[in-house]
């Protein structure tokens, strides 16, 4: 993959006039290269260039993402480049559908270059308030730093990564940057480089944030902004196949029911299809709910760990929800986009021995979060805490959950289909 990654960008910087084999030139920075390479991609009439295009170099976007924001856009006209520099830019373009135009920024991996951490385009009117002084940049590292030394769940390497942010930043790795959104993808893009772990990252809010914030653990869950609580999808594929996409784990509090509702609607199945594909996580409590109704006697799921090596919180299915309970066959779609509490979801499910994984290796993510206050404009999610399965005795974390019927994602659902009707 990563031959084929420099492959083509080759391919692109010839294309884009930034490179002759037989004439030396300076080479553009990555951050341009992948940017021109996007916008190419994405202009084009059909859509399978941008598909290819993302999926060496952005998995994260889904392919229905990128198809709504073409259809959408009719794509974009670069007008500017503002600033950047090797891994980061700032630009203006224009949309071609109705000639607004937006700002938008890019930032590449470290590590990796040939990698799109962020991609982002908004509104020029949305893009507003004061630029980032020395100080503002400095007052965030050392915050950063102080936070992942007295947080981050693995205290060795908690104390390392404190120590490589400060001496980044002594080396000047940000001085350039103004824009509190690339800054914080530039302190996430580093410390996930030096850690491994996908769950860091540092987060940039337009409104002050307020002094008193976090409490000890993450504040409770705003009110669900609907009722599907990221169950999108609960339907028949036939007289005997269920089908249920799950977008994200909401928070059990308000969002049980919906659950419970989704796995009535396709009870009389005889086997289940659980589309995680495009499920980033969320609350694990909430995948705990769902993997309650797959379990006809009370379960041990997982037990989380602190820092210390102490168990803190064991999660066991729900009795309460036997009356709910799906007794046939399970089969989970996953993506490399499957992250986190989806993937606690697929793991737990595949040491039992009660779902087939259908699909692409999950995300990596096994750790729970708690942020932390890092400035006005700036918090960070850090690791506090770490699943551990009562099977396996260890987690998913780094190697993702590794299907038992690889796929490409967008064949996982045929398949299991097929695998569901086999046996029907």
């Amino acid at each position: 993959m990563r031959k084929c990654r420099f492959l083509l960008g080759l391919v692109l910087l010839t294309a884009l006039g930034l490179c002759d084999p037989l004439v030396a030139q300076p080479i553009a920075a990555p951050a341009e290269t992948m940017l021109r390479g996007w916008l190419d991609a994405f202009n084009k009439d059909e859509g399978r260039a941008v598909v290819a295009f993302d999926a060496l170099h952005a998995p994260w976007l889904s392919e229905q993402q990128v198809k709504q924001l073409r259809g959408a856009t009719g794509g974009y006209d670069l007008i500017a480049i503002d600033a950047g520099s090797r891994l980061w830019l700032r630009f203006h373009v224009k949309r071609k559908v109705d000639g607004k135009e937006l700002v938008g920024f890019i930032v590449v991996k470290p590590r990796d270059p040939m990698m799109i951490s962020e991609l982002r385009f908004r509104p020029v009117e949305e893009h507003v308030g004061a630029a980032l002084t020395k100080s503002d940049r400095r007052v965030v590292v050392v915050n950063l730093s102080r936070s992942v030394r007295e947080t981050y769940v693995y205290p060795a390497a908690a104390k390392h990564m404190a120590q490589s942010i400060l001496a980044h930043s002594a080396r000047g790795a940000y001085d350039s940057i103004a824009d509190g959104e690339i800054l914080a993808t530039r302190l996430t893009d580093d410390l996930q480089a030096i850690a491994g772990d996908r769950h860091l990252s540092v987060r940039y809010s337009p409104e002050i944030v307020p002094p008193d914030f976090p409490p000890d653990r993450p504040p409770p869950a705003p009110p669900e902004p609907d009722r599907t609580c990221g169950f999108s999808e609960a339907k028949l594929l036939g007289p005997s196949v269920g089908y249920l996409k799950i977008d994200r784990f909401a928070d059990p509090g308000q969002c049980s029911k919906a659950a419970q509702n989704a796995i009535s609607a396709i009870k009389s199945a005889s086997a289940l299809i659980v589309d995680l594909r495009d499920n980033r996580g969320g609350a694990p409590d909430m995948a705990a709910v769902v993997a309650s109704t797959l379990f006809g006697a009370r379960t041990h799921l997982d037990d989380i760990y602190d820092r210390g090596g102490t168990i803190v919180k064991p999660i066991w299915t729900h009795p309460e929800l036997t009356n709910e309970i799906f007794a046939g066959r399970v089969f989970i779609l996953t993506s490399r986009r499957t992250f986190s509490a989806a993937e606690q979801f697929c793991y737990d499910l595949k040491a039992l021995h009660r779902a087939t994984i259908v699909g692409e290796t999950t995300g990596g993510g096994a750790h729970l979060v708690s942020p932390r206050r890092l400035g006005d404009h700036f918090f960070a999610e850090i690791p506090f805490g770490r699943f551990i399965n009562p099977i396996t005795k260890t987690d998913w974390e780094g190697v993702g959950v590794a299907p038992d019927v690889p796929s490409d994602a967008g064949a996982a659902l045929d398949i299991a289909v097929r695998l569901a009707n086999a046996g029907s």
